[in-house]
């Protein structure tokens, strides 16, 4: 079985014991070889009901959906917020090149 046929089903499958040796030998070496896969192993078997797995999963990627979308607004405010100040430094800037100028030129 290569690695990439490892998926959920796969994964609780190894858990409940019902895979064929074959297949459990796959899934051994995969995780041996792959901390994630593991870590997802491990993460399967703490779910108590193994029904309401489709209902966890949502669950964590609107809360992980939620997370980044916090964090790219919180990029994009420091851009926006001191926008009004750059506009007034360039015209408080332009104003004082002006009265240089003027009073040079008198």
């Amino acid at each position: 079985m290569p690695q990439a046929a490892i998926n959920t089903d796969t994964l609780l499958k190894y858990l409940d014991g019902s895979l064929n040796d074959a297949d459990r030998v796959a899934v051994q070496e995969a995780l041996a070889a792959d901390p994630f896969l593991s870590d997802a192993l491990e993460g399967l078997g703490q779910v108590p009901d193994k029904q309401q797995l489709e209902f966890v999963v949502a669950q964590l990627n609107a809360q992980l959906r939620r997370q980044v979308s916090k964090r790219r607004q919180r990029r994009r405010k420091p851009l926006q917020q001191p926008l009004w100040m750059y506009v007034l430094l360039i015209l408080l800037l332009a104003v004082l090149c002006w009265l240089a100028l003027k009073a040079v030129m008198v």
